[in-house]
């Protein structure tokens, strides 16, 4: 992934796409711990084998961090993801951005059905649901 500030180093020419920009994951991130978490918090990582997780997001929760845009503690063996008061701020900006309606409207769709329900309870509807995909994939392969 690339900084948004590294892309003048790139030769004219080359392609790119929003899902390769740290930025673009950064924002859908805040906005997922604004719109979808619980006091502008999210206890756990997201499923990793089933669910969407993705490998990038150590990245960029790092990046997060380091901006003071999000704290990340540790509780046992619960990570928790919570908003700064910077990163608050900088959710709600990105809320009040059109090219962010359609996202911000999923994310809200997805609370409305979910609220605070655990993350066993997507993971067991996404197995009832795709059965036979997810018992005919190995961990880590995508459900096609």
């Amino acid at each position: 992934m690339k900084s948004i500030h590294e892309l003048e180093q790139l030769p004219a020419g080359v392609s790119l796409l929003a899902d390769d920009i740290i930025e673009f994951h950064a924002a859908r991130l805040l906005l997922l711990l604004g719109l979808c978490g619980v006091g502008n918090r999210i206890d756990g990582l997201v499923r990793h084998h089933y669910g969407p997780w993705d490998h990038r997001y150590y990245e960029i929760l790092a990046y997060l961090r380091s901006r003071g845009l999000i704290q990340i503690t540790k509780e046992r063996n619960t990570y928790k993801f919570k908003l700064t008061s910077a990163g608050k701020q900088r959710m709600q900006q990105l809320e009040n951005e059109p090219a962010y309606d359609q996202l911000c409207e999923q994310m809200r769709r997805v609370k409305a059905v979910f609220g605070n329900k655990p993350g066993s309870t997507l993971k067991n509807l996404i197995y009832k649901i795709f059965k036979q995909e997810v018992a005919q994939k190995s961990l880590g392969e995508v459900i096609g």
